[in-house]
């Protein structure tokens, strides 16, 4: 996309469904409270895209995109196999949710083998590779999930563990 034209900067992966809803509702609330305390031209926008979205929902992502996309690996995989793929040509940031889930068996290789083809269509862009930020309370092993994160990049993704809060 064009300079100051609309794009999706992040995606936010999630293993089901109900919780891709309910973290693209939790992150347009969000964004309408940012935005109500700092005003900007360049709103952030949220919107969901899994297998339960009509067929207005999936034009309209095509069409006007939102900053941040909330999906399902296996939505992710059908965008990419649509023209809607245009609309994730400058993604910057996939943000990983319950990873230690998205990285279990086929559905893992599925989704491995999905961002690397969506690593190859933004490197056909001009667009760098977007960073992986990946979110789990239950990570384990940590760092074999790391080695799956980085997926083909150099050097492996770092692993950061915060501390469980005190009472």
């Amino acid at each position: 996309p064009l300079e100051g034209t609309r794009s999706v900067r992040v995606l936010y992966l999630s293993p089901l469904r109900a919780l891709a809803q309910q973290q693209s509702e939790s992150l347009a609330r969000d964004a309408l409270e940012l935005s109500a305390l700092h005003p900007s031209p360049l709103a952030v926008t949220v919107a969901a895209r899994t297998g339960d979205s009509d067929a207005a929902a999936r034009a309209q992502l095509a069409k006007d995109p939102p900053s941040v996309l909330v999906l399902t690996p296996e939505s992710l995989a059908v965008v990419l196999a649509t023209r809607a793929r245009e609309s994730l040509a400058c993604v910057h940031e996939i943000v990983l949710d319950e990873v230690h889930q998205l990285a279990a068996g086929e559905r893992g290789a599925l989704l491995a083998s999905t961002l690397e083809t969506l690593g190859y269509f933004l490197a056909t862009r001009g667009t760098p590779r977007p960073r992986r930020i990946a979110l789990s309370a239950t990570a384990h092993p940590a760092e074999l999930l790391a080695r799956w994160i980085a997926g083909s990049r150099e050097p492996a993704a770092r692993v950061l563990v915060a501390e469980p809060a005190r009472a």
